[in-house]
């Protein structure tokens, strides 16, 4: 084999072995009593921050993006879901979406392509807020659910609203 075509096959292999952009991951936890976590980062270039948060079904998200620098940009994904379902927020910087499904949610902060491509860094301020959804509490045939404030009561042929 040639020492050119070995130098460009080692060359290869190192360009390959980068990676194209960092990507960060950090777990959110709400703090005691809280519903809500607002954090900053910043990101630079193709890099992406993806924050994981844990939720039920029934619950209400909603996720705000500020952008104190550059353009950042958001989306939502639910639990093993690759189709953001922030999609057609009429505001995608302020997303609210009644969560479909219990698990891990994901909110991937990045770049449009233009500012990735030209370096841009981009500083921001995420909140992310988690509220309400059903928590079920079982006493014989009668069920009491609290969805918000309103707590209901679930009795087999029946259907009451409590205070």
């Amino acid at each position: 084999m040639s020492k050119a075509l070995v130098t460009a096959l080692a060359a290869a292999v190192l360009l390959l072995a980068l990676p194209a952009g960092a990507q960060q991951t950090t777990n959110v936890a709400f703090a005691k009593g809280a519903s809500s976590a607002t954090l900053k980062g910043s990101i630079k270039g193709y890099q992406d921050h993806s924050y994981l948060v844990d939720a039920r079904a029934g619950q209400t998200m909603r996720v705000t993006l500020t952008s104190t620098k550059g353009g950042a940009e958001m989306n939502v994904f639910a639990p093993g879901n690759e189709t953001a379902i922030s999609l057609g927020a009429v505001d995608p910087y302020d997303v609210s979406v009644v969560l479909p499904a219990t698990g891990r949610y994901k909110v991937q902060v990045y770049q449009m392509r233009a500012s990735a491509r030209r370096g841009e860094t981009a500083n921001y301020t995420l909140t992310i807020r988690v509220d309400g959804g059903a928590t079920n509490v079982s006493h014989g045939d009668v069920t009491t659910a609290r969805i918000g404030e309103v707590e209901v009561y679930l009795i087999p042929d029946a259907f009451v609203f409590g205070g």
